[in-house]
């Protein structure tokens, strides 16, 4: 499976934080994120985060876990997981993606610095 830094821009081939590409099927008039979980884990935040995040921004409903209904293409889901990383994942300060979530929250585990997530 295809690895690419965090955030995608990063082109360094010897950066530390990558994730795989999202893997889809589709399946009767879903799409099925088939390795969300290890995206989710490259990124530390759970599966029902960024399932809900990718249901709103494209308008779709979703199983909650891993299918949303309708057809979308990789490129699509890319672009919307690489947004979500940039806006929610990101430190604002110092651009570490070693953040995690604490009380809505979002924390940096490199500088400390907080921000409210909205």
């Amino acid at each position: 499976m295809a690895t690419i830094g965090i955030p995608k821009s990063n082109d360094d081939p010897y950066i530390r934080y990558k994730r795989q590409l999202i893997s889809v099927k589709v399946i009767k008039g879903y799409t099925v994120l088939t390795n969300l979980d290890s995206v989710c884990h490259s990124i530390d935040r759970p599966e029902s985060v960024i399932i809900s995040f990718l249901s709103k921004t494209l308008g779709t409903g979703s199983n909650g876990k891993d299918k949303l209904r309708g057809t979308f293409s990789v490129s699509t889901l890319e672009t919307h997981i690489e947004n979500y990383i940039i806006n929610h994942v990101l430190c604002k300060t110092c651009q570490n993606p070693e953040t995690y979530i604490d009380k809505n929250k979002i924390r940096c585990k490199a500088c400390g610095f907080s921000r409210s997530d909205n």
